[in-house]
């Protein structure tokens, strides 16, 4: 559109400055300048590139930011969730955890045994985990951008951090199987 031959522009334009060296925020005043004297009535908002790209984002960033949030609660979940499976199974083999400390059984020993129980229980869940995943994963892929729903890497670094939030949750009742007093558990017997 030709301003010049034109009365009355439209009361909404985009203009483009571009410069090859420095910011474009540096030539606003002259720009402001310049427009004034042609009509002082015309006013002008001044944005970058890079804000209207992120004003663009804004609601993916949302999105991402609320997703990483619910996976959070869903991990602390599942970590509170396990703790108190394997508090509750160290609770009722009480009496045979005390048997064993009694009979010889170290520590070291103890806290291995319960957190191998617990490993099956985190590898059982995470195989179940990843066949959920790689079946619904084609309904998935209009959801992601930039990688795809069955990636090797992605799917990998959950896995190890489900397996560490795992192993993390149940190191608490190993530690306490095998601080056992094997006296008293053989007492409540």
């Amino acid at each position: 559109m030709d301003w010049g031959q034109n009365e009355q522009p439209s009361p909404l334009a985009t203009l483009q400055l571009r410069t090859l060296a420095g910011a474009p925020e540096a030539l606003t005043p002259a720009v402001k300048s310049a427009v004034a004297g042609i009509d002082p009535r015309i006013s002008l908002e001044f944005t970058t590139l890079a804000l209207r790209v992120g004003k663009s984002l804004e609601r993916e960033q949302l999105m991402a930011s609320l997703s990483a949030i619910f996976g959070g609660l869903a991990l602390t979940l599942a970590a509170i969730g396990l703790y108190g499976t394997m508090a509750d199974r160290v609770a009722r083999r009480r009496n045979e955890i005390g048997l064993r400390i009694a009979l010889g059984a170290r520590p070291k020993q103890i806290r291995r045994r319960v957190l191998a129980e617990a490993t099956g229980m985190i590898l059982a869940g995470l195989a179940g985990g990843m066949a959920a995943t790689l079946a619904v994963s084609r309904f998935l892929a209009s959801f992601l951008y930039g990688l795809t729903p069955d990636d090797p890497l992605t799917l990998a670094i959950a896995a190890a951090v489900l397996f560490g939030t795992g192993l993390a949750a149940a190191y608490l009742p190993a530690r306490g199987a095998s601080g056992i007093d094997p006296i008293a558990a053989l007492r409540r017997e």
